[in-house]
Order: C-alpha cells, then sequence, then structure tokens
C-alpha cells in the first residue's frame, strides 16, 4: 500500500533548508469550504463553475415519494439557487459558460439563458448514420461560448447508440462528430476554446474494435468536425476517456493494468502524465484550470465507495487531498469543476454527508498568501517561439502578515548557462552566475498588497529555460536566507 505524499506548491514555493520527502505537509490555513446546500433541496450537487456562477442539479420533492431532479444555478455565494426548468420536469444542468447553461431536459439536450425563460432544446442531429437509424434522446454536457457539446442517441437496425455531437445554438442542426463504425459509441464530455467563428477544440471518446472481441472507449480530441479526430488513448492503455480541457491541456483517465488513472494530455496519445498518486489504485481528472486539474482519488484499501476530491498541479505528487479539508461528518466526496481568478482557486462539487443522509454541493476555495507570478497570464510553465516576446505579472496577497517587513526579490535563472540575475534597489538588473546567494533584493520594508501587474513586457530572449521567480524572505537581511518565499514560472524558449 502507498503513502500519499502531498507536495503543495501551488502557486507559491516554500524553501525549507531540510526536507524530508516522507513527511506530508499539514493542512493550512488558507482553505475554506463552503456548503452550498439550498436549505430546501434533498440532495444537491456542482458541476461546473465559470465567473463565479456554478451549475448542478438540486433534488427537490415530487408527487411520488421519489426526489425530482432539478437544474441549478448558483449566482453568489450563498446557498440561494435558481431552478432553470419551470415546468418540473426532471432535468439537469451540466456546464456554463458566457451566460449559457446546458444539460438535459427529459431525454433532450437543453440551453438555458440563466433563468429568464424556460430555455430552449436542442435540436437533434437530422438523420442516422445507417439508413433506418432516428435519434431519438440527446444531453448537452460541454459549453463554450455560444458553442455547445455532447452526445445523442441514435436507435438503428443494430441497437442503441451514442453519438458524439457539437451545437451552434438551438436553431442550427448539430455537427455529427462520430467517426467510428455504426455499431460503435461516442460522446463529447467538454468543449473548450470557442468564439463566434469557431467551435475551439471538443473532448471525449470513440470506441475503437480491439480486434479480437470487445469495442473499447479511446479518449479522443476534435477540433469541430468528425475528420479532424485525434485518438489519445496511451500505448498500452485498455480504455481512456478525457471529460474536460484548458489552453492545450486535456483531462480525464485511462485503464493501466487493470485500474482507472487519472491522466494529462496535451493532445496526443504520447504527451500523457499519469496523475494517479502513489495511494491510490483509481483516480479520475474531471476538469481543468490552467494548471490545475480536479477529480476524484480512490485510495489503495479503501471502499470503492469512497471516493476522494483530489487537486492536483500537473503531476501525480503535487496535489491537495481536498477531501481531509472537510469535517468528519462528509465520508465520500467529488471535485467536478474549478476556476482559478488572480490566484484565488475555487474547486466545485459534493460531499456525502453521514449526518443528514444526503449528498450536499460544496465548494473548496484556497485563498492566496504571498507572492504570484505568471507569464502570458499563465503559472507553471509555457512555450515561446524563437523572438517572440513574452509579459510577466506579478500579484501579492499580504493577508494578515500586511505591514511585516521583508525582503522582497524579483530573480531569474537561465538554466542552460546558470546564471543568475536579479532586479536592485536601483531598478537595475545585477548578474550572481552561478551563486543565487549573490543576488540582492530590490526593496526592503512592510508587506502590502499589490493587484495582479505586468511588470515586463515583450521580453525577447535568447534559446534556454529561463525560472522567474518573485518572492519575499524574513528577517530583512538583504541577503536571501531565513524563511524565504518564492512563486516561480518557467519560461522555454525553444531552440
Amino acid at each position: 500500500m502507498g503513502n500519499c505524499i502531498q507536495i503543495r506548491k501551488l502557486g507559491w514555493l516554500v524553501l525549507f533548508f531540510v526536507l524530508m520527502s516522507s513527511t506530508a505537509f499539514a493542512v493550512d490555513g488558507r482553505w475554506t469550504v463552503s456548503n452550498m446546500h439550498p436549505v430546501d433541496g434533498l440532495f444537491s450537487k456542482i458541476y461546473g463553475i465559470e465567473g463565479g456562477q456554478k451549475v448542478g442539479v438540486v433534488g427537490i420533492p415530487s408527487d411520488s415519494a421519489a426526489s425530482k431532479d432539478a437544474p441549478a444555478l448558483w449566482k453568489g455565494d450563498t446557498r440561494e439557487w435558481v431552478n432553470l426548468q419551470k415546468t418540473g420536469i426532471p432535468s439537469i444542468a451540466y456546464a456554463i459558460s458566457a451566460g449559457q447553461q446546458v444539460g438535459y431536459v427529459s431525454q433532450f439536450a437543453w440551453l438555458w439563458d440563466g433563468g429568464g425563460t424556460v430555455g430552449v432544446p436542442l435540436q437533434q442531429p437530422e438523420k442516422g448514420l445507417s439508413e433506418n437509424g432516428i435519434y431519438v434522446a440527446s444531453v448537452a454536457l460541454g459549453v463554450s461560448h455560444g458553442w455547445q457539446a455532447g452526445e445523442a442517441i441514435e436507435v438503428n437496425d443494430f441497437d442503441k447508440y451514442k453519438r458524439a455531437v457539437l451545437w451552434h445554438g438551438a436553431s442550427e442542426r448539430p455537427t455529427v462528430l462520430h467517426y467510428g463504425p455504426v455499431e460503435s459509441n461516442s460522446s463529447v464530455h467538454g468543449i473548450y476554446g470557442a468564439s463566434a467563428n469557431s467551435p475551439g477544440f471538443q473532448v471525449g471518446y470513440a470506441e475503437v474494435f480491439d480486434g479480437e472481441a470487445e469495442w473499447n472507449a479511446h479518449a479522443t480530441l476534435w477540433n469541430g468536425s468528425a475528420g479532424s479526430h485525434v485518438d489519445m488513448n496511451p500505448v498500452g492503455a485498455k480504455e481512456s476517456i478525457a471529460f474536460a480541457g484548458y489552453g492545450s491541456k486535456q483531462v480525464g483517465y485511462a485503464k493501466f493494468a487493470g485500474n482507472d488513472q487519472a491522466v494529462l494530455w496535451s493532445g496526443s496519445a504520447s504527451s500523457y502524465v499519469n496523475l494517479n498518486p502513489a495511494c491510490a489504485d483509481t483516480s479520475y481528472a474531471k476538469s481543468i484550470y490552467g494548471n490545475y486539474q480536479v477529480g476524484i482519488v480512490y485510495r489503495t484499501g479503501d471502499s470503492e465507495l469512497f471516493s476522494r476530491a483530489w487537486l492536483w498541479e500537473g503531476s501525480a505528487n503535487k496535489y491537495v487531498d481536498l477531501h481531509e479539508l472537510l469535517p468528519p461528518e462528509y465520508i465520500f466526496s467529488f471535485a467536478e469543476g474549478i476556476e482559478v481568478v488572480d490566484g484565488h482557486i475555487y474547486v466545485v462539487g459534493s460531499a456525502y454527508n453521514y449526518a443528514t443522509e444526503r449528498e450536499e454541493a460544496i465548494i473548496w476555495h484556497q485563498t492566496p498568501f504571498g507572492p504570484m507570478i505568471w507569464a502570458n497570464g499563465q503559472s507553471g510553465k509555457i512555450d515561446v517561439e524563437p523572438k517572440q516576446g513574452f509579459s510577466i505579472s506579478v500579484a501579492f496577497e499580504a493577508g494578515q502578515s500586511e505591514s511585516v517587513g521583508m525582503d522582497w526579490w524579483f530573480i531569474a535563472h537561465d538554466q542552460q548557462a546558470n546564471q543568475w540575475y536579479y532586479l536592485d534597489e536601483q531598478g537595475k538588473w545585477g548578474t550572481a552566475y552561478d551563486e543565487i546567494r549573490a543576488c540582492r533584493p530590490f526593496y526592503s520594508g512592510p508587506l502590502f498588497d499589490i493587484k495582479p501587474t505586468v511588470v515586463l513586457n515583450n521580453v525577447v530572449l535568447p534559446p534556454s529555460l529561463y525560472t522567474v521567480s518573485f518572492g519575499v524572505s524574513f528577517p530583512s537581511t538583504g541577503f536571501l536566507e531565513g524563511g524565504v518565499i518564492l512563486s516561480e514560472v518557467d519560461v522555454n524558449v525553444k531552440q
């Protein structure tokens, strides 16, 4: 049985003189958990977030003993919600973008406008793939700036099959992205990067025959047409599914040696990174924002019922076990969506409350403390072409440490030449060659808040890998020693 060791960088890096690799970091005080379960709900769950608004489902009483699903929109940070489906027909909202919400009503894909109307159905494909095939049901699972994606159910001479579908509003016939044989399935789970004239890219799966006896799901990336599909199933994986995408990345899972394991892709089968932590056999990455991914993990030895909401930062050993932040009455949890705003991380999902015997909508929120830095608006690492300019922006959250005196640092490291550069008190760049301790601060004084600000613009550098750091150290000595808090971003200028 493996041990879960948490490496918590998450946009800022605490440098310790002694770091025991077998010791997990304690939960820090920057995380808060909010219960968004409505007072009139029988259960609730959040699936997506954008611009602070959340969508999901709330169980409401029905005429029968069973509850009824209602598509929910939370517009603020309270339990108050909007029932998007005013007719009382069972429905769920799965995704939100640019004032639109999508999901299904009864058996049909649906598009809402924030509760101003009862919404409209998204059209079925015009005809089935086979001669006698007809479409009888559909669901929209993703939305991006006026484009919607999901699946439609075709009934033909063989059976019922799922077909990957892309819509552009309720008035237009959808595009069928299914590219396999009639007797196989496909579905779109997420869409990203759409604009008025472009559908961006879509992710999901398409079934591929293994040549023996089975059809296996393969994670698939589309760019608006069936012919644009890319099979992202990793070598050695029996099956895989992609659930969401952001920038050039996609997340989902792949089945290795009989276990489903969370995966991060960069657009191809060979680009995958296995996110499954050492303490787990099974995991799923459900959503992505920038360099962060969220989903669920089933730890080795735990019952398969006890999922744990999880946050990764690009690798299996950089994560936060979000479940451990919950009160003890929550026995399992799910992370379904994520948004990062000015360094604030918002993760949405749900957790099962043993005391109330229901699933409840949850938001995990990490408030940033200390320095933050971005290259071209991104944290982590970016790639730039030779002679291509890039920008560096920074921010600082002083929190309760406001007015505490520290040394402030702005440092760059050319990893290929092993040279260190620093911004000094006169605003000039100095060279520390191969010794970081020779760097000097640009300012010594009290901590204060800095809103996200561009400090370097259109920087052009020769090919190399550069690490740019912004941070503070204490006590204030003029030397890089004592307690050091640095936020880093890597810029890879290609050869």
